[in-house]
């Protein structure tokens, strides 16, 4: 048996406790109640536009419909400059800690405020945000941000990424995420569309382009059980094309999730195993679920600081507002079109929340889903995603774990000992 000595030490340490399971449990939701309080009391939303549901390319795995990417009916409206000026005044106004907060739930009314909007940084979706088609409405919110001292970031597929050269630079349009799913004869099996037979080498090269302009290139893949094996080629072909040189580049990997038909899964856990190899082997550029660790790790570890920072998943559950060319706001992607879904809906009147469904979001995080309040990762985990819990069980008050009890401890041990390297090095 351990000494008593060491026990203390456990105890003090605060690895080992004297509270029943019950009183744990009641610990773990009121910390975790005090931590979200402080999140959405403090947090600045996020802003989105959305201008065109439309998509160039007819991805097999994506989670919106098709007919929404051929612009079929309500789906054919693009954003206009009017609507663009109407998301701005209501950004002017929120664009402060807790202020989504204070309206949903609170219900107060906001003045308008001279905000500092230093760092303010607007997101581009769609459908595909970067087309043609869109590429006015586009240059006019870049301008606008750009006013404000901001920039604006894109999820894209960047198959039409040339049309943007004029505004692909620091402070304007400066960074995108950007899918290769593998090299080029895997990846033209795949990311194709009506008008995009051969889509790789086009998109190889607009990546070039980004990256001559000094813009972040965030390179994702979305990886399933036929293309695993891609990252390694995708590794190999991001250092000979000396992407890995540009300090402006990132790559990061992650699985498909079930979505209709899409059957050929890998597991997060089987992901993390081929990204850590790379890694060693390699110095592959590619992370995929590793960061949660690394970042928990450092706090503790570097900063010395308390590391459990917050409570939520992600924004959609502090307020993140999406804005499309209907007039309506979500604050889920994959709920983008879907009208019963909505927040709320925006005029030249400002923001009209749907009270019901915006405090839904604002109320998520570990004390309110009872799985999770049992869990020991709870406050690591923060549930997982409200959208995928809510797919698999029925409601978002429930948790996505997603393997997340499997491969954590593997990512601790990676994060671990790389942060004891850096550590013993700077001794």
């Amino acid at each position: 048996g351990a000494s008593s000595d060491f026990i203390l030490y456990l105890q003090k340490r605060g690895y080992i406790t004297t509270l029943s399971h019950n009183e744990e449990q009641k610990l773990l939701i009121k910390i975790s109640t005090e931590i979200h309080k402080n999140d959405v009391e403090n947090s600045v939303p996020g802003f989105m536009f959305i201008p065109s549901y439309k998509c160039n390319l007819r991805c097999p795995y994506c989670f919106q419909p098709h007919e929404m990417h051929r612009g079929e009916g309500k789906y054919s409206k693009i954003l206009t400059k009017e609507q663009v000026d109407d998301v701005f005044k209501i950004i002017d106004k929120y664009n402060y800690g807790g202020s989504i907060y204070k309206s949903v739930i609170e219900g107060k009314s906001l003045e308008f405020e001279n905000l500092n909007t230093k760092n303010l940084k607007i997101g581009l979706f769609g459908g595909e945000p970067l087309t043609n088609e869109t590429k006015d409405v586009v240059e006019y919110i870049v301008k606008l941000t750009h006013d404000r001292g901001g920039s604006v970031m894109a999820i894209t597929n960047g198959v039409e990424l040339d049309v943007y050269e004029n505004i692909l630079k620091p402070n304007y349009l400066d960074e995108l995420q950007i899918t290769l799913d593998g090299t080029n004869s895997f990846h033209d099996k795949r990311r194709v569309g009506p008008e995009f037979k051969k889509t790789f080498q086009i998109i190889s090269n607009n990546i070039d382009l980004a990256l001559r302009n000094n813009v972040i290139v965030n390179l994702r893949m979305n990886i399933d059980s036929t293309n695993i094996a891609e990252i390694e080629s995708i590794t190999d072909y991001s250092i000979a094309k000396k992407w890995t040189d540009y300090p402006n580049f990132k790559a990061n990997a992650a699985v498909v999730t079930p979505e209709g038909k899409h059957k050929e899964l890998v597991t997060k856990t089987q992901l993390i195993d081929e990204t850590i190899r790379l890694s060693t082997t390699k110095k592959s550029p590619f992370f995929s679920y590793e960061n949660v660790a690394k970042e928990i790790l450092e706090i503790a570890l570097i900063d010395n600081k308390y590391p459990y920072f917050t409570s939520v998943n992600c924004s959609s559950e502090t307020g993140l507002l999406m804005f499309d060319s209907m007039g309506d706001v979500y604050s889920c992607w994959e709920e983008l079109g879907e009208i019963d879904k909505r927040i709320g809906t925006y005029n030249s009147n400002g923001i009209n929340f749907n009270k019901h469904i915006a405090e839904k979001w604002l109320n998520r995080f570990p004390g309110t889903i009872e799985q999770c309040s049992n869990c020991p990762y709870a406050l690591i985990h923060t549930s997982g995603c409200a959208k995928h819990a809510e797919k698999l069980e029925g409601s978002i008050y429930n948790s996505a774990c997603e393997s997340f009890q499997e491969y954590f401890p593997i990512t601790l041990a990676s994060a671990y000992s790389h942060i004891e390297d850096e550590i013993l090095n700077c001794v």
